[in-house]
């Protein structure tokens, strides 16, 4: 909240569609921990708070509709439906971290906001890469595996397909985008899943200090929102650690 503030005061009216792109995540953490309450919990525990209760009201009555956010409301009633049969939580994450880069994308693509539109792809094109290495791994590929991936990344579905089966045949594809470019190059070291995504995830964060350290306007404000996310979610891990007596 202190952060928004923080948007508001030294940013034009463009910071509203910046705080709604960043406040989405808190949004699909907590109904994601509503839904899978609901569905998992023996024994639900006590609200904490006002907004709790609220979605742990919806979650029960299997209705968000009060929500202001119609598309992550329809996404969380469909992981309450569906995870409740399945029994199985990934549902729930699958269904919502989907509806989270959908409804983001959206408000980047209304924004006017250019490097808002440009962290989204590049976000579609990490997740998708990330999923085509895992993809590689595996001996045979799960029916309809292209829907495994997000519309809307600087590398189009059919290729990463192409990347997953027959890899030379992306290269071109690949090569001509930033990420692809990196991923062909740790395709050709064999590197593991989890090396991938370190190092995209390194790529991207270190263009986000870039921008945010070189250029003035709205890309330096969401840069600087991204990154101060990122770095509230890193010291919370640390904490957590250190309360479990754990070094990181």
């Amino acid at each position: 909240d202190d952060m928004y503030a923080f948007l508001r005061e030294v940013t034009d009216s463009n910071s509203e569609p910046i705080i709604a792109y960043m406040n989405a995540r808190k949004e699909v953490l907590e109904l994601k921990t509503a839904v899978k309450t609901q569905v998992f919990a023996e024994e639900k525990p006590t609200p904490t708070g006002e907004r709790e209760a609220l979605l742990a009201s919806m979650a029960a009555k299997g209705d968000f509709s009060k929500l202001e956010a119609e598309a992550l409301a329809d996404a969380a009633k469909k992981a309450l439906t569906e995870a409740s049969p399945s029994r199985d939580p990934q549902t729930v994450d699958l269904i919502l971290d989907r509806a989270l880069y959908e409804y983001r994308r959206d408000i980047a693509g209304t924004s006017g906001i250019e490097y808002l539109s440009t962290v989204c792809k590049n976000d579609a094109d990490i997740k998708n890469l990330c999923t085509a290495f895992r993809l590689k791994r595996r001996k045979a590929l799960p029916e309809n595996a292209e829907n495994f991936f997000y519309d809307g990344g600087a590398i189009s579905v059919p290729d990463l397909m192409l990347f997953v089966k027959e890899p030379e045949k992306a290269k071109k594809a690949l090569s001509a985008t930033e990420y692809g470019t990196l991923a062909l190059e740790l395709a050709d070291k064999k590197a593991s899943p989890s090396e991938c995504e370190k190092a995209l995830e390194e790529k991207y964060y270190a263009g986000l200090m870039k921008v945010k350290d070189d250029i003035f306007g709205s890309g330096k404000v969401v840069a600087y929102a991204i990154l101060y996310e990122k770095w509230l979610c890193d010291l919370r891990l640390l904490l957590t650690a250190k309360k479990v007596g754990k070094t990181i």
